[in-house]
């Protein structure tokens, strides 16, 4: 037999859950109008950046290190693509292969890095060095690279 204080409790219990799903029911709405909100709002600085990650407004950053090879360069690589030769070169730098092909490696990643200061605005001074001061220089780049959210390594 149910008492009146059990069916109160029960009501209130019920009424309770309803509550509640009814709040976090508009929650969830609010959170999602606010989401849309702002993908409005982020949709026109996203599609620049995507522009300039694509290469359409690389004309800023091509003179920014100051070697001078924005002149030189046509069509410069997608940065996918600078990123990967960076990685696949890195992995490949550092499996230690001796003489003459450690310094084409070398010379190569050097070349994928400058297009990657370059899309980045980076400065960078690597073929105005030579030896230890030229690895500490790369060093420094990938640092910079880094911080910047372009990761070379895993």
């Amino acid at each position: 037999m149910m008492t009146p204080h059990t069916v109160v409790l029960a009501a209130a219990l019920i009424a309770l859950l309803c509550l509640t799903c009814a709040l976090l029911r508009s929650q969830g709405e609010a959170v999602r109008r606010a989401w849309v909100r702002r993908a409005r709002l982020d949709g026109p600085v996203l599609r620049v950046l995507d522009r300039r990650l694509a290469g359409a407004v690389v004309e800023r950053a091509v003179g920014a290190c100051g070697c001078g090879m924005g002149s030189r360069m046509e069509s410069w690589p997608a940065i996918e693509q600078v990123v990967a030769e960076l990685r696949r070169l890195d992995r490949v730098r550092c499996a230690g292969e001796p003489g003459l092909w450690a310094a084409a490696i070398e010379r190569a990643y050097d070349r994928w890095l400058q297009a990657a200061c370059h899309y980045l605005a980076i400065s960078h001074r690597l073929f105005a060095l030579a030896d230890i001061d030229r690895d500490i220089e790369r060093l420094r780049i990938e640092e910079e690279l880094t911080a910047a959210g372009l990761a070379i390594r895993g």
